[in-house]
């Protein structure tokens, strides 16, 4: 029976090589999410044939506080930011019956004018919601918040903290077939 000298199987490398080739897949997976959960929503646009109000004309701002199953969610701490003039109103609550709010821009932001950028954050213990709208022509907008249980930075730390995660089981599952 004749015998190579120095020839291994190519069977090893190629299991390294497909292993690799499943980290390197993992890792770029892994990026992607994260660099998708960092990017800003996009905004929407105001259409051009609305016509501008004068500064300080009223306009109310209401809506109501959901938690994460769509349920109203009263007594809830909301404050409103006309994010275009860097104001914001005083902290507002939610009605402990209806969750409801209000309140009327032109009260903490005079010269508000239409098209301005509307950021409405709402919190209550540990859950935490926000939704963003743009100042229209009519009387006023409705800007409902659903209330999530997160911090607004958890899956900037969890998407990349749960790959790593499985990247570990999966070269532990590959290195105990090996």
């Amino acid at each position: 029976m004749a015998r190579s000298i120095g020839v291994e199987p190519a069977r090893p490398v190629r299991r390294r090589a497909k292993t690799i080739g499943l980290l390197l897949v993992f890792g770029v997976a892994i990026f992607v999410v994260s660099a998708m959960s960092l990017a800003p929503a996009a905004k929407s646009k105001m259409p051009a044939d609305i016509a501008d109000r004068p500064p300080g004309t009223p306009y109310s701002i209401a809506g109501y506080t959901y938690d994460a199953l769509g349920v109203k969610l009263p007594s809830c701490t909301v404050v409103v930011t006309d994010v275009t003039q860097g104001l914001s109103s005083p902290t507002l609550t939610s009605s402990g019956t209806t969750a409801f709010y209000s309140t009327q821009l032109q009260t903490w932001c005079p010269d508000w004018e239409v098209g301005d950028e509307l950021k409405v954050v709402a919190t209550k213990g540990i859950m935490y919601g926000e939704n963003t709208s743009l100042v229209g022509s009519g009387p006023g907008t409705v800007i409902n918040v659903t209330l999530n249980l997160e911090i607004p930075e958890f899956p900037v730390v969890v998407v990349p903290i749960v790959g790593m995660m499985g990247l570990f089981v999966a070269m532990t599952v590959i290195r105990r077939r090996d």
